[in-house]
């Protein structure tokens, strides 16, 4: 970085140090003094600042651009979505705010990926995340061997 900028010195030259130089409200007289040039600055920004409060709200808010209003949003994801979504995720990536990998939801098998839908489905119909932690393993394995695995929290963590 710091040579893309000492090449951007031998283009454009030093960086010149010296007065302000300021144009009269005119335009005709040009002055470096600096009290002369505090009180431009403030006469302009008084002109800027300081206009008349009497603004019609209704005129105003009636003249924005109104969007097209998406109803195909409300909807819920479909699988194909969800799947697309999940398999955009990288590899090798550190977790998301979740702690969870992206590799445990592309490769978590079957039954963790119903469980997410599962997940997403009841949010989006009660708009709202579940209070309480969903669990799913990272691959469906027997009642008897669970304990060898990461149990993986799948609670949205906006609700956390």
């Amino acid at each position: 970085m710091k040579g893309f900028y000492n090449e951007l010195k031998e283009v454009w030259g030093p960086k010149k140090k010296g007065p302000v130089h300021l144009k009269r409200t005119d335009g005709m007289e040009t002055f470096s003094d600096r009290t002369r040039v505090v009180a431009r600055w403030s006469e302009h920004f008084q002109k800027l600042l300081n206009v008349n409060g009497d603004i019609n709200h209704e005129v105003l808010l009636d003249n924005i651009p109104q969007r097209i209003t998406k109803t195909s949003l409300y909807e819920i994801p479909t699988m194909d979505e969800t799947t697309r979504a999940i398999a955009s995720l990288k590899d090798g990536e550190a977790p998301g705010e979740d702690g969870i990998p992206a590799e445990v939801w592309k490769h978590g098998g079957d039954n963790q990926f119903s469980r997410l839908r599962q997940l997403i489905t009841n949010a989006w119909e009660k708009e709202r995340a579940p209070s309480s932690p969903v669990h799913g393993y990272h691959q469906e394995k027997p009642e008897a061997e669970r304990h060898k695995y990461r149990l993986v929290d799948i609670t949205l963590t906006a609700e956390r």
